[in-house]
């Protein structure tokens, strides 16, 4: 009973995981910020390591038994590999939600521990010695606390107050749960085996809370973006004077002619639309070559008249 119970947590996580994936594309297509790439990522790996677990938990509730040694070398394979994978996701997804400043720590801390957790992990398979179980483990942990403090030390760089308040759930989620899984390892390290494993139902409740936390983050996104534009119609009237002058700009592009009327910086723009400075200067760019002016100020004359 208990099992079937575990196996339609898998599913309905899987649904909810679905629901996620889907907006999360729908917000990059709309806003283009960098992040977004690394939580798609992310979530088609954790969803990857759900699956694995999910057919393990189906093997045992239907025969009663577990895979064949080889195919179970396989899948703890392609566990290692998706583990590794996500020690170099989570803080490249992090470090760019939260703005940190250092490019080349952030790359350094993602390469190094998920390849040592690759490297020792994959001993560990081949040789089975507990030494490089334990050591993987610790790099595992130390990878996922440091990330938690880096994070804790530069959430407040992230100037949209919800994306803050959500990037802070979700590493006290994070917290909340890693008691579980280490107490899932330590009994793996002391031989002991149960049929279903505290970490096939943490697992799944993870997976289950952040997809919730980052819908309503959508959500929110969205009954905003579509109030903004039911109640603004300084955008519209923007990309109608520009269409009848011939100009071509995107809707991105009007957009950001809009806030540019309204006084604001590159640097502000980029923060309310949660789009890099860069990617704000070349659409700035842009709309300067289309119209053929060359600051603000003619852009301003010019879409006055």
């Amino acid at each position: 009973m208990m099992g079937h119970f575990v196996f339609l947590l898998y599913v309905v996580s899987f649904a909810i995981g679905v629901a996620s994936l889907f907006f999360a594309i729908l917000y990059y297509l709309k806003e283009r910020v960098s992040w977004l790439i690394y939580y798609l990522v992310f979530l088609a790996l954790f969803g990857f390591l759900l699956f694995i677990y999910a057919m393990q938990l189906y093997q045992i509730l239907a025969l009663d038994k577990n895979y064949d040694s080889i195919f179970n070398t396989v899948l703890y394979f392609a566990v290692i590999l998706a583990t590794s994978l996500l020690l170099y996701i989570i803080p490249m997804f992090l470090f760019h939600a939260i703005g940190f400043p250092s490019k080349v720590f952030k790359v350094i801390l993602s390469t190094t521990t998920s390849s040592l957790y690759f490297i020792f992990s994959i001993i560990e398979l081949i040789t089975n010695l507990k030494l490089f179980y334990i050591t993987s483990i610790v790099v595992f942990f130390i990878s996922l606390f440091m990330n938690i403090i880096i994070g804790g030390c530069y959430i407040k760089n992230v100037k949209d107050s919800l994306l803050q308040k959500v990037i802070l759930l979700l590493g006290i989620l994070t917290i909340v749960f890693l008691p579980f899984f280490m107490f899932d390892m330590i009994l793996s390290f002391m031989g002991i085996n149960i049929t279903i494993k505290i970490s096939d139902i943490t697992m799944p409740f993870f997976y289950l809370w952040w997809n919730i936390i980052m819908l309503g983050y959508f959500f929110w996104y969205f009954s905003r973006l579509n109030n903004k534009e039911a109640s603004s119609p300084s955008i519209i009237e923007v990309e109608q004077s520009l269409n009848v002058k011939n100009f071509h700009l995107t809707k991105r592009e009007s957009e950001i002619v809009d806030y540019i009327l309204q006084g604001k910086s590159n640097r502000d723009i980029a923060t309310m639309l949660h789009i890099s400075l860069n990617t704000v200067n070349n659409h700035v760019a842009n709309v300067y070559e289309k119209t053929d002016v060359k600051n603000r100020v003619e852009l301003v004359n010019i879409i006055k008249k």
